[in-house]
């Protein structure tokens, strides 16, 4: 009877063993990510994840900002790419994103084949084709305006995307531009000059700071708070990712249009060395940040929502 007895056991105990030896399938982190330069660093961790058994993250990619703040606010993306500003601004409104690194640095350029142009000083009056109205190109142009004391007149009527076309056929003579688009116009057309480098002239003003920061990571406080380890692990190999971008751009390019970020791989390789790419956690660049940010306040309320954004808004590795 006893025998028996034992021998009922034997299948539940060994499915209590399985059980048990199962491990948890490990979360996956859900990354937002935009279309365009500001995530080329990023291309060699999605060709590695790509090819693994067992992907880690899951990458769904974003025209604007703008478009991935509500599913942050619904948790549905863990950690994304934005321009400080829109960060702070979406940190005014919900305090629900923390700021976690500085990935990108400013990398604006006036361009023109107006050879007078010599110096800032050389474009009061002129009318400047400006690369995104309510964004950084604005606020930071406005900014170098107000410091030297002149004006300009500023256009935001030509997308973007167009600017270089425009220029090339000479349509309008004179724009602020971000990378890519700066050298997409160079490129194209060799008359065509980065007259002045914007960061230059900041550096006139703030000669504390080398540059200033335009793109960070965030990441929701709700993932944040229960996953420091994940979050860490993404760092780790963002940092390695954007090493190997630095150091192999030809590469680089090639999984940049191979994972469709929107650009093709011949632009991206010439890119990479004018586009500023670095890695500096946030809470440790507090007084460069809350300095561009206080800039930005300045110029327009609205860039950045009522108030700058209090220690909360930094991560601590």
């Amino acid at each position: 009877m006893k025998k028996n007895s034992l021998l009922m056991w034997i299948p539940l105990f060994l499915i209590f063993v399985i059980i048990l030896a199962k491990k948890p399938e490990e979360k996956k982190i859900n990354v937002g990510i935009l279309n365009g330069p500001s995530c080329i660093p990023i291309s060699f961790m999605m060709e590695e994840n790509s090819n693994s058994t067992k992907s880690k993250y899951i990458f769904e990619k974003f025209a604007n900002p703008q478009a991935v703040l509500p599913k942050m606010v619904k948790n549905e993306i863990d950690i994304a790419f934005m321009p400080l500003n829109v960060a702070a601004k979406a940190y005014n409104l919900s305090e629900k994103i923390k700021c976690v690194a500085i990935c990108g640095n400013g990398n604006l350029s006036l361009v023109t084949k107006d050879e007078n142009i010599k110096q800032f000083s050389d474009i009061k009056d002129k009318e400047v084709y400006v690369a995104g109205q309510g964004s950084t190109p604005e606020y930071m142009f406005l900014y170098l305006l107000n410091q030297n004391g002149i004006k300009a007149n500023l256009n935001f009527s030509v997308p973007t995307t167009n600017i270089p076309s425009y220029l090339i056929e000479n349509q309008i003579d004179y724009a602020v531009l971000p990378e890519p688009f700066a050298t997409i116009a160079t490129n194209k057309d060799s008359n065509l000059k980065k007259s002045i480098d914007l960061q230059e002239e900041f550096k006139k003003f703030n000669k504390e700071f080398e540059n200033y920061p335009l793109t960070v990571i965030v990441c929701t406080k709700e993932f944040a708070k229960k996953n420091p380890t994940l979050v860490k692990d993404f760092l780790d190999e963002y940092k390695k990712s954007l090493e190997n971008t630095l150091n192999h751009p030809k590469i680089a390019a090639e999984y940049t249009q191979k994972h469709e970020l929107g650009l093709n791989a011949q632009i991206v390789e010439k890119i990479i060395p004018y586009s500023s790419y670095v890695y500096v956690p946030a809470n440790q660049a507090k007084e460069q940040i809350y300095s561009l940010l206080n800039i930005f306040q300045q110029i327009d309320k609205k860039s950045i929502g009522p108030k700058l954004p209090d220690d909360n808004f930094f991560y601590s590795e």
